[in-house]
C-alpha cells in the first residue's frame, strides 16, 4: 500500500515538477539590438524583459502594446504598467531553443523509460 501512495505522491508533485524543470531549460533571454521600437516591434507579440533607466530592476511583460511614446501592458506579476520608451535602456526576448526542447523531450522519455522497466523488475509483472 505504501507504494501506491508514493506514486500517487510522484504522479501529482515530481512529474509536473520534473516537467516544469525541463521545458524552462529550454528558453532563455536575448538581448535584442537598438533602437527601442524596433527591438520591441521584432519581439512581438513575445514576452519581453525591459531594464529602465532609473532602475536596476528588470521589468518582465508577458501582454503589451505601443501606444505614442509609452510601452503599455501587464507583467508577469499581473500588474498594469506604463514605461516611456525613451526610459528603456535595453529589450530582451524570451526565445525558445528547439535542440534544448529536444533533448528534454527525449530525456523524459528515457527517464519514463526506465521507470517502467524497474517497476516491472521489482514487481515480476
Amino acid at each position: 500500500m505504501l507504494f501506491f501512495r508514493r506514486s500517487r505522491f510522484v504522479r501529482l508533485f515530481l512529474v509536473p515538477f520534473t516537467l516544469t524543470f525541463f521545458l524552462s531549460a529550454c528558453q532563455k533571454w536575448v538581448p535584442l539590438e537598438p533602437p527601442v521600437t524596433q527591438a520591441l516591434a521584432d519581439a512581438h507579440p513575445n514576452p519581453v524583459r525591459l531594464t529602465v533607466a532609473d532602475s536596476e530592476d528588470k521589468i518582465e511583460f508577458s501582454g503589451w502594446r505601443v501606444e505614442a511614446d509609452s510601452i503599455v501592458g501587464v507583467t508577469t506579476r499581473g500588474r498594469n504598467a506604463s514605461i516611456l520608451v525613451e526610459d528603456v535602456q535595453a529589450v530582451e526576448a524570451r526565445k525558445t531553443s528547439a535542440g534544448k526542447t529536444a533533448l528534454g523531450t527525449v530525456g523524459l522519455v528515457a527517464i519514463g523509460v526506465g521507470v517502467f522497466f524497474a517497476y516491472l523488475a521489482v514487481f515480476g509483472i
